[in-house]
């Protein structure tokens, strides 16, 4: 009777242990995570020297898989396109403009200051950090703004004449 009994008890605590810990078809399970820190970057390119049509930029990179249509570009006038993306802070991403959907793409070398290695590609990189940024306005596909002008320098009107003499009155009124 005694084995009987232990059989029936170990069995009764197994079956129940069993039932706990395996899931049910159907179930699913969750695990609360923290939610990951996030920063607003936004990314602009100049497009005044880019000669071909297009009809829409995008970015394309890191942060969304390299769609080449998933984050477009909006016109702010005069050939400068912007969009703003949520990022996750303290992570590093590999960026390039590109457009209508990949039909054209900024072109780097190793020795472009403004890009880095992605496994033999060269690409833009920007580090985020723990606050909302705005990065700098270049040019498509180079390292620098477009259109700087050298400063202009003023000529004299020629010639140029002097007074001899400088009268001072110290009276006092």
């Amino acid at each position: 009777m005694r084995k009987a009994f232990l059989l029936f008890f170990v069995l009764l605590i197994g079956t129940t242990l069993l039932a706990e810990t395996t899931p049910i078809k159907g179930t699913t399970f969750s695990v609360d995570r923290a939610p990951l820190a996030t920063v607003d970057v936004t990314f602009s390119v100049d497009m005044s020297n880019y000669s071909n049509t297009f009809t829409t930029v995008y970015i394309s990179g890191a942060m969304n898989g390299w769609s080449g249509t998933a984050n477009p570009l909006v016109s702010q006038g005069n050939g400068i396109y912007s969009t703003t993306l949520t990022l996750t802070e303290n992570t590093s991403y590999w960026y390039k403009y590109q457009v209508d959907g990949w039909a054209s793409q900024e072109g780097f070398a190793s020795t472009d200051a403004c890009a880095s290695n992605n496994n033999g590609n060269f690409d833009r990189i920007y580090a985020a950090g723990t606050m909302n940024a705005t990065l700098p306005l270049y040019c498509w596909s180079t390292c620098s703004a477009c259109g700087t002008v050298p400063p202009v320098l003023l000529k004299p009107v020629l010639p140029i004449t002097f007074q001899d003499t400088v009268t001072i009155d110290h009276a006092l009124t």
